[in-house]
């Protein structure tokens, strides 16, 4: 049996299971009578008009097969696919939910993997004097403003913030202060930056920065 008629196997059990299909035999029971009665009278017919019953019997059994079978299958059919095609909507959203999850979670552990250690004595500002006194060598101007509170930026971190400022550097001290905040003991994130060049010497320059750091509460 090819896989067309299978599936229209299928198709005719599952309608005969269905409301339609048990409406249908209702129908079929109570015109038995009346197919009996044009039966004995069609015996009595001449052959001519039997063909003609004949023809008209397959144009009315067309459109009741139309009627009773194909438009509720076509209808059954169309409601199943639609019902099919609301289900993988929604199991699309769910994935894209459990992606987005996903990534909201990675971006998390990385986050907390770039925190500082937690305690009530942290310093952004002695994490960050001794480095770039270090690095630039004595004689620099450095000044470092810590901002007056650590900011919480959710329920579990803490942001502490410094302002940062050197004047009067080379490029090269200029890489050699951004190489020592970048080789820090603990992560510090440099979130901008402003270089301008100082107008009584052109190969000299002023620096600002804004330096970060997470701590997870304990």
């Amino acid at each position: 049996m090819t896989p067309i008629l299978e599936r229209l196997r299928q198709l005719l059990r599952q309608f005969a299971a269905s409301s339609a299909g048990k409406q249908a035999r209702d129908l079929l029971e109570r015109l038995r009578p009346y197919y009996e009665q044009m039966r004995a009278r069609y015996q009595k017919l001449e052959p001519r008009e039997k063909m003609l019953v004949r023809i008209a019997a397959v144009v009315l059994g067309i459109f009741v097969a139309w009627d009773l079978f194909y438009l509720p299958i076509r209808g059954w059919r169309e409601d199943l696919d639609a019902r099919v095609r609301a289900q993988q909507r929604e199991l699309a959203e769910v994935q894209r939910l459990v992606d987005r999850y996903a990534r909201l979670k990675a971006s998390l552990v990385a986050a907390e993997r770039r925190t500082v250690p937690g305690g009530r004595d942290f310093s952004l500002f002695s994490v960050l004097e001794h480095p770039l006194t270090q690095a630039l060598g004595p004689g620099k101007n450095i000044s470092i403003s810590p901002a007056p509170e650590p900011a919480r930026i959710s329920p579990e971190l803490m942001q502490f913030t410094a302002a940062v400022k050197l004047d009067d550097l080379t490029l090269e001290q200029i890489v050699s202060a951004l190489y020592a905040m970048d080789t820090l003991p603990v992560p510090v994130t440099v979130t901008s930056m402003s270089i301008k060049r100082r107008s009584e010497n052109p190969h000299s320059y002023d620096v600002d920065l804004t330096c970060s750091a997470l701590q997870k509460n304990g």
